[in-house]
């Protein structure tokens, strides 16, 4: 196979990619559109959010759960004794809604091997009162009716798990607009493809709300305690009982830290993109289709006057499923992030690629050794 042919291949590829992505992209900006019944089953809800190295805004998050429009529910915060930010965003929120029950339930540091998130969550769970479980990240905020409108999915039959997806709101460093624009113009695409071919088998931490009965039926928070990625293998879990995992019509928000780094950027790109490939080595593998900006490059670096009208194709589609992936998780400034775009791809394609050359991952302070789908070898 000459060059040419191979280059051609590849860019055909991305091109298909790209118009897959527009179109699942825009039949869920669709969906969003015609959501709005309400709810006729309100269980009481649990929110469980494990408040591991929660940085600054955690209060104004927490009051975004605190303020729901929902009959009955309470908040469970996972804190250690040196988490002081948390203990005092959990006062001061509490004092504010005098009539939400929220609570900051203690947690020792994991033992070794153990993912620090689900030990947290491992020791809210059992203080649940409610029949309904919200696991959310400390680091999102959610809009007013959001545990009226998960709740009413759930409420669907045959569902076992609703999962959501996510904005990520930037704070003012370079580092974090580039990584904000590669999560809101990327990311999206990738899942709801994943549901449009496969149907989803896996959840997205940001947001995983199911019964309790069915989270124990699934094997637990036990069964994932040893793994990076817990959030996939807990949505596969209650895939694997024949019940449904259901992508909610509503995002919620993802607080980037204004302190973050390139470096911390780039850890935290490579440890999501190693993840995925150990979760899922096909498909992560396939994502190579999915780096359109670079195929483009390359090409008419190496034949220009061959490649150059399917490079500009795959290139305009990046755009628009850029720009359909910012609407469906209704992020602002369009026309910035279409500016950070090229930057946000490069960071994402070198992610990718890193994800093969290593084992290794940096989170909270710690180096991990993954195994085979994501296990925490030490």
């Amino acid at each position: 196979m000459s060059a040419a042919t191979l280059l051609t291949a590849i860019l055909l590829a991305a091109c298909a990619y790209q118009s897959g992505a527009l179109a699942v992209l825009l039949q869920f900006c669709r969906r969003r559109s015609g959501e709005g019944q309400s709810a006729e089953s309100q269980p009481g809800v649990s929110i469980l959010i494990p408040a591991v190295s929660v940085g600054e805004g955690f209060a104004l998050r927490l009051d975004s759960h605190a303020a729901q429009d929902y009959p009955e529910f309470e908040i469970l915060v996972g804190v250690q004794s040196s988490e002081q930010a948390a203990l005092q965003a959990v006062s001061t929120v509490r004092a504010n809604h005098p009539g939400v029950r929220i609570t900051a339930v203690g947690s020792g540091p994991p033992p070794p091997g153990c993912n620090p998130k689900v030990h947290v969550l491992e020791r809210l769970a059992v203080r649940a009162r409610h029949p309904v479980l919200l696991l959310v990240d400390a680091d999102v905020s959610v809009p007013r009716g959001h545990v009226r409108g998960v709740v009413q999915e759930l409420s669907s039959l045959g569902v076992g798990a609703v999962t959501c997806l996510y904005r990520a709101q930037p704070a003012a460093r370079l580092s974090s607009q580039v990584e904000a624009c590669l999560i809101n113009t990327a990311f999206p695409g990738q899942v709801l493809l994943g549901e449009r071919l496969q149907g989803l088998r896996f959840a997205l931490g940001a947001t995983i709300v199911t019964r309790s009965e069915t989270l124990r039926d699934s094997g637990g928070l036990a069964r994932v305690r040893h793994f990076i990625g817990d959030d996939y293998h807990i949505g596969a879990n209650v895939a694997a009982l024949g019940l449904q995992v259901r992508l909610s019509s509503v995002p919620v928000c993802t607080h980037l830290s204004a302190s973050d780094c390139w470096k911390t950027v780039w850890q935290r790109q490579l440890r999501w993109s190693r993840v995925i490939r150990k979760q899922r080595p096909g498909g992560h593998a396939g994502l190579a289709a999915s780096h359109a900006t670079i195929c483009a490059l390359l090409a008419l670096l190496a034949a220009p006057s061959v490649t150059w009208p399917l490079a500009l194709a795959a290139v305009l589609l990046r755009f628009a499923a850029a720009s359909a992936a910012a609407r469906a998780v209704g992020s602002a400034g369009l026309w910035r992030t279409l500016v950070l775009l090229p930057m946000a791809d490069v960071l994402g394609f070198g992610a990718w690629a890193g994800s093969f050359l290593g084992n290794t991952v940096r989170w909270s302070g710690r180096r991990m050794r993954l195994g085979k789908a994501g296990r925490i070898q030490g």
